[in-house]
């Protein structure tokens, strides 16, 4: 798919920076819905203002499987979209937080294991449906 233009419909200005890879730069924004009324989603882009070449073709890879991503069990792509020369792929945003803010300290087991569920069960239905997550940076 190719992406198409939002002409400014999205914003990721004064947004909250949740994650970076070092390729991409995960970030909580806004667009305007098809009735113009705000509607929170995160915002993949890349961090470079010249990103690679393979940055857009990676994009549209995590966009592509959108039609089998339940949205009771996975953060599901919006839209993809061209803005001031690069492309962004926008999601399904769902309040959750990136796992790296969670590891690292103790963690009483009943929410270890809770953890654990939580990531198992989607992962469950990601390899049911054929689809497997796979680092391409490694």
């Amino acid at each position: 798919m190719a992406p198409h233009s939002l002409n400014g419909a999205y914003s990721d200005g004064g947004s909250q920076v949740l994650w970076e890879d070092g390729e991409r730069v995960f970030r909580r924004g806004w667009r305007l819905d098809d009735n113009r009324k705000r509607r929170a989603v995160l915002i993949v882009l890349p961090t470079a203002d010249h990103p690679s070449r393979s940055s857009p073709d990676r994009l549209t890879h995590e966009y592509e499987p959108r039609d089998e991503l339940g949205g009771a069990w996975a953060v599901r792509p919006l839209d993809l979209v061209r803005d001031a020369g690069r492309t962004v792929l926008m999601l399904e945003d769902v309040s959750g937080e990136p796992l790296d803010r969670l590891l690292g300290a103790s963690m009483e087991v009943g929410c270890f294991l809770h953890l654990a569920i939580a990531i198992a069960a989607p992962l469950g239905k990601l390899h049911q449906r054929g689809l497997i997550h796979q680092d391409e940076t490694g």
